[in-house]
């Protein structure tokens, strides 16, 4: 067995994405305090409340682990993971890339396809289907190829829905009060807690189907499926009442991680008709959700879109009759005019909402040097100066 094990993708593929990020903190505070190899096996000690003890160990290539932490809320916890990225920052147990392991693998499979000279390998596929009846779904994302199936994103958010359902709401809300807090190293005397899936895990299954389309280069149905997941959320979320109110923010959480989904997908696309699709519905949430304005504008500066693409958002905004700008909304108004030439709208915007949203300030006296519009760039510059707070001299 190689010595290259350790990877972040390894502490991501077996944690909880809160117990993940809770350890990538451990582990850049510089809480994994010695990391070692003995014979075979793997150890770490992490500080926590307590000092703890990590043991890791390989058996074909897969990962099994121990905590002396009390954690026992499904996956590996902090700890673990901090141990294995501490072992990753470490050349000699980095895991090969998935490039070079993919390309290892395409070369094995090709190898053995050449020699297979008798065998039918679509015979092999059955047998394998019939094993493992999971696949089947996983061989008709890959048989769509890149053009996009005829399921709607209704159907999926009722499919979705319809999951979200089977979710014991209390049980969910305690999960992520656990979640959000170090009961290992705090509550160590809490126990007796069912095994169901935590909503984050729920939705994590959703955007998993995504993730295969686009590994098939099915953008188009991907970005059908997260838009789906995003109303099915928001669907059930509106449906919460009472003390099941305080999910709203999981529900959230999971929320943000969809539309960076969407927006990841949305990035890769070259269809002009997929990007007009998507870029109107982000403008729509962006509208709508003012949570998630600086994400949704952060993810809309990477897509680069042309003037007519932002003329459409433009109509969406002005659609939504928004009077008191955010500092988001400020930002992606004046991009847009800076986009579609419309630079009487993109001075009036950049100087009614200055105060507000200072690095307005930067297109804004660009646009003026170009001009040559020396008077405003004084003015302008003098504006911002005297906002800066006074030192006292006394």
């Amino acid at each position: 067995m190689a010595d290259n094990l350790f990877s972040e993708d390894l502490a991501f593929s077996i944690a909880k994405f809160s117990s993940f990020e809770k350890g990538k903190e451990y582990y850049e505070d510089g809480l994994v305090k010695k990391f070692w190899k003995d014979e075979g096996k793997y150890h770490a000690n992490v500080k926590g409340n307590e000092d703890y003890q990590v043991d890791l160990r390989f058996d074909d290539e897969k990962l099994e682990y121990t905590c002396s932490c009390p954690y026992d809320f499904g996956g590996a916890c902090k700890h673990v993971v901090a141990a294995i990225l501490a072992f990753a920052s470490d050349k000699k147990y980095t895991r090969p890339s998935p490039e070079e392991s993919a390309l290892k693998k395409d070369i094995a499979i090709k190898e053995l396809l050449k020699k297979n000279n008798s065998n039918d390998p679509i015979l092999f596929l059955e047998k394998m289907l019939k094993k493992d009846p999971s696949l089947i779904e996983d061989l008709k994302i890959f048989l769509a190829g890149p053009k996009a199936t005829s399921v709607s994103i209704s159907e999926y958010k009722e499919r979705f829905i319809k999951e979200l359902n089977k979710l014991d709401m209390r049980e969910a809300l305690e999960m992520w009060y656990q979640e959000g807090e170090d009961y290992d190293d705090y509550n160590s005397h809490y126990g007796g807690f069912s095994e169901g899936n935590s909503l984050s895990d729920t939705v994590s299954g959703f955007i998993g189907d995504g993730l295969q389309y686009e590994e098939n280069n099915n953008l188009a149905e991907a970005i059908k499926i997260y838009q789906a997941i995003f109303e099915a959320l928001d669907e059930k979320q509106n449906d919460l009442r009472g003390d099941l109110m305080d999910l709203s923010d999981a529900f959230d959480k999971s929320k943000e991680e969809v539309i960076d989904c969407y927006l990841s997908a949305l990035l890769k696309t070259e269809s002009k008709d997929l990007r007009k699709i998507g870029l109107s519905y982000l403008g729509s949430l962006f509208t709508k959700y003012s949570i998630f304005e600086n994400q949704i504008l952060d993810g809309l500066k990477k897509i680069q879109f042309d003037k007519q693409e932002a003329e459409t958002l433009l109509v969406i905004l002005s659609e939504a009759n928004i009077i008191d700008l955010s500092t988001a909304a400020s930002s992606l108004l004046t991009l847009l005019y800076q986009i579609t030439g419309n630079w009487k709208d993109f001075e009036t915007t950049s100087l009614k909402n200055l105060k507000k949203n200072p690095q307005l300030v930067l297109d804004l006296l660009k646009y003026y040097q170009e001009q040559n519009k020396k008077e405003e760039v004084l003015k302008v510059t003098n504006d911002v100066i005297s906002s800066f707070p006074k030192k006292d001299s006394s």
